[in-house]
C-alpha cells in the first residue's frame, strides 16, 4: 500500500512514534496530561512551497493487535 497524503484537518494521526517534516518547529509546551508522564505539543509549520508533513513510524500497538489478526 502506498502513502496517501491527507489534506482535511479533522484527521489526526496516532501512533507510539510519528515523524514530522517541517521548515520551522515551535518550542515543545507541557500541556494538560496525566501526573506520571509529561504531554508535550510541538507545532511544525511549513511553507506554501514545502508544507510540513507527518507520518507515522511505530503504529501503536492497540491498531497493531487488531490488524495481526
Amino acid at each position: 500500500m502506498g502513502q496517501v497524503e491527507i489534506y482535511d484537518p479533522k484527521y489526526v494521526l496516532v501512533g507510539e512514534k510519528l515523524v514530522c517534516i517541517a521548515r520551522k518547529f515551535s518550542r515543545p509546551k507541557v500541556i494538560r496530561g496525566s501526573s506520571a508522564h509529561r504531554t508535550q505539543r510541538v507545532i511544525a509549520e511549513g511553507t506554501l512551497t514545502s508544507p510540513a508533513k507527518c507520518y507515522i513510524e511505530k503504529v501503536a500497538r492497540i491498531v497493531r493487535d487488531k490488524f495481526q489478526k
